[in-house]
């Protein structure tokens, strides 16, 4: 019998996967459980349009993330550190970037910075996950004050 997943589950599918299993098992377990429903002429044209709607939600996050993207390309952080002759004292921390960037707008989270970084003095190029598909390469400058 073949049936459409309602949800994630490990051993047949992913969400809105059609899969072949046992009848015994679809209507016993499956459908009873609220986990699948069976694939009909009605349930196909629902999840079509399901999957046509969640598309369209990822081309609209996609697109969003990638203006986001060109918004923090195009100017650079720029920071100041203390420090005497021959030492800095501290570093630019991943907060300090975020503080930085949500100064306007909160949108961009410290889980959204792919590696920990502790800028010391230099140039510096910070990723941050916009998207699965969308990573925005920021430029920092740390300099002395």
């Amino acid at each position: 019998m073949k049936v459409i997943l309602l949800e994630d589950i490990a051993s047949l599918g992913k969400k809105n996967e059609i899969i072949d299993v046992s009848d015994g098992y679809a209507k016993n377990f499956l459908i009873r459980q609220k986990k699948a429903v069976a694939l009909t002429n009605k349930s196909q044209e629902v999840l079509n349009k399901d999957l046509a709607i969640l598309e369209a939600q990822e081309q609209q996050a996609i697109l969003d993330a990638t203006l986001l993207k060109d918004k923090l390309e195009q100017k650079p952080l720029q920071f100041f550190l203390k420090t005497n002759n021959l030492q800095t004292f501290g570093s630019i921390s991943n907060k300090q970037i975020i503080d930085e960037i949500n100064k306007e707008q909160k949108f961009i989270t410290k889980h959204m910075i792919t590696k920990p970084h502790a800028l010391g003095i230099g140039e510096h190029i910070v990723e941050i996950l916009l998207h699965k598909k969308v990573t925005a390469k920021l430029h920092v400058i740390v300099s002395k004050e």
